[in-house]
């Protein structure tokens, strides 16, 4: 079962490549919102430094946008990465089209979707296509510092636990018996137990 996996840009670009040419790579990345927006351009550079130098990395924000407006930055070139972000507070309405419409997205060049916890949240509950369409390449960024200690892993499975009144083996259990929503801090959760399969 393929566990939740803190990367560096290095690590996803390899991941990327193994896939093949013509592998239409969708990849959720997860970042505290307290990284950001330092961390997006850092992602950025990371990205490209480790490119073909014939390969664009570009951040294209999408608030406000409609699913046309994406299409057309999207595909305007097709062949390059582009990290998509500003998925933040966007209706049901709006992840219901671009779910339905998610073709209109597909492209040779890598596609990444910059998440919050919350946004991750509402991809999983109103774009179901496109959470199975990304599978388990769901991935934390956590910036130059590397991935959380075990220690501070450990300190917020245990919030979590005493807050919900669960433990780390009933969580799973719900979450494999589709008893639980989707939300923020339960998503963050299940991410923490390397369980993004449950997502």
């Amino acid at each position: 079962m393929m566990s939740f996996k803190e990367l560096s840009g290095f690590e996803l670009l390899e991941r990327i490549e193994l896939r093949g040419e013509d592998a239409h790579s969708w990849v959720a990345i997860v970042a505290d919102s307290a990284l950001a927006p330092d961390a997006v351009e850092e992602f950025a550079t990371e990205i490209q430094a480790q490119s073909d130098e014939n390969t664009n990395v570009r951040v294209v924000p999408i608030e406000g946008l409609l699913l046309n407006d994406i299409r057309d930055k999207v595909q305007s070139p097709s062949n390059d990465a582009v990290i998509l972000l500003g998925f933040e507070g966007r209706s049901k309405e709006f992840w219901a089209s671009l779910d339905v419409n998610r073709s209109a997205l597909e492209r040779p060049g890598a596609l990444f979707l910059w998440l919050s916890r919350s946004a991750l949240s509402d991809l999983c509950r109103h774009a179901p296509n496109i959470r199975s369409y990304i599978g388990p390449s769901i991935f934390a960024f956590t910036g130059t510092k590397g991935a959380l200690t075990v220690d501070a892993r450990e300190r917020r499975l245990k919030e979590l636990a005493e807050k919900f009144h669960m433990s780390n083996s009933e969580i799973i259990r719900r979450a494999e018996e589709k008893k639980i929503e989707p939300e923020p801090e339960f998503v963050e959760w299940l991410l923490l137990l390397r369980r993004s399969d449950l997502v």
